[in-house]
């Protein structure tokens, strides 16, 4: 997974690009950076979603009083 960060021109000939972003780990925390040369067909574009710890915690237990 990558975090995009740029985008390159595209090559109008053969429709690669250059891409800059993060690599993210299993919790969404960015650990290199990164430059690549992709066909633009190829990528999958996966929207933002919030991190774990920016989603607010739902208690299990309510207190009535």
């Amino acid at each position: 997974m990558l975090r995009l960060v740029s985008i390159g021109e595209t090559d109008p000939y053969n429709d690669w690009i250059w891409i800059t972003g993060y690599v993210l780990d299993t919790k969404g925390l960015a650990t290199a950076k990164r430059e690549l040369y992709v066909l633009r067909a190829g990528l999958r574009i996966r929207r933002r979603t919030a991190p774990a710890s920016a989603q607010p915690r739902r208690s299990g237990s309510r207190v009535m009083a």
